[in-house]
């Protein structure tokens, strides 16, 4: 049932100012008259938000556009420079911190090795402390880290970080920092950074081998699938014969080098039989632990498995760290256009 929003002129300003943002997301630029016919909102609302929106540095005039015949028309779009995100990738023994403009455009990277002296927490907080007074036009925190995210942003199944284990960590940086944070695993932002740029791929698989340990990004209809318990793509658990995916591993790296190889494109292939069963994906992508050797043995064993029409073609992901870092900056901009996600609901 919808709600009535007469005598909420705040409120309606605020989702025209969503749908104009959002035009602009999607198209890039655009005249008034085009985002008055965009966005269904009237020529003089529309022309009343975009003076607010220039000179609060929102979007930013491109210029007047060459003249078709009419009266020359001046042009829009976003300001990316106006908010910064800082990102963050997560390990063990240090972690990456990466701030970017609007379009992930990398401004400044720093490499922090761990001090033992500190938690975790707390090195990375003054971290991002400091980063802020340096830019104080962050709007956004992304962090990306080697384990499950429920969705409340607490962390489990990260034995490379073990205080973080069962952790909030997105509620202690937001409540420390007093910005807008987003908690996620580091396979699924591998995975949402490959498919922003895949613009002709809905349906995705990224499976990722990191020593003996295995996990899956998901994609369906373009959206992450991270399930409702945020255990989509939990790998490691997957029985094949009487063990589970990590105690293959875990054996295969005790032999010689050719028998592993066997052994992961034999358990690699078991996996993909059920993903494709299950999900049928469009295409499927692994990385990892040098998979790329096995990929030839692992086609073969899928052709003796599935009939041909049914594998999709199957590759290896290059550049991780760039997907990675893309994959953080397409969720912080999400936090960023929040107004532009409540339009699009």
């Amino acid at each position: 049932m919808k709600k009535n929003l007469t005598g909420k002129p705040g409120l309606l300003k605020e989702i025209n100012i969503g749908l104009i943002k959002d035009a602009l997301v999607k198209h890039g630029r655009a005249t008034r008259v085009e985002l008055a016919s965009l966005t269904n909102i009237s020529q003089p609302t529309v022309n009343l938000l975009i003076k607010e929106l220039l000179e609060e540095g929102t979007i930013i005039s491109l210029g007047v556009m060459a003249s078709t015949g009419g009266r020359p028309a001046e042009s829009y779009a976003l300001n990316q420079k106006k908010t910064a995100m800082a990102l963050v990738v997560a390990n063990g023994d240090s972690f990456k911190t990466v701030i970017t403009d609007m379009n992930i455009t990398t401004e400044a990277e720093a490499h922090v090795l761990r001090n033992k002296q500190l938690c975790y927490t707390e090195q990375l907080a003054q971290s991002l402390e400091n980063m802020i007074v340096q830019y104080p036009n962050i709007g956004a925190i992304a962090v990306g880290v080697p384990g499950a995210v429920t969705k409340t942003g607490e962390i489990f199944a990260i034995p490379q970080i073990p205080e973080w284990e069962h952790f909030p960590l997105k509620e202690i940086l937001e409540e420390r920092l007093k910005l807008p944070v987003v908690v996620s695993n580091d396979i699924n932002s591998i995975t949402v950074g490959y498919l922003s740029s895949q613009e002709q791929v809905q349906n995705l698989v990224y499976i990722h081998l990191e020593g003996c340990g295995i996990g899956a990004g998901i994609i369906i209809d373009s959206k992450l699938y991270p399930g409702p318990s945020s255990f989509a793509g939990e790998l490691g658990y997957m029985k094949s014969g009487n063990h589970n995916a990590e105690e293959i591993l875990t054996a295969a790296s005790q032999k010689c080098p050719e028998e592993e190889k066997s052994e992961t494109a034999t358990l690699l292939a078991n996996i993909l039989v059920n993903m494709i069963c299950i999900l049928n994906p469009e295409k499927i992508l692994l990385g990892g632990n040098d998979v790329g050797e096995c990929l030839s043995q692992i086609q073969e064993l899928l052709k003796n498995s599935l009939p041909a029409h049914v594998i999709p073609p199957i590759g290896i992901l290059e550049q991780e760290q760039h997907h990675y870092i893309k994959g953080l900056g397409k969720l912080g901009l999400q936090l960023l256009n929040q107004d532009i996600q409540i339009v699009r609901r």
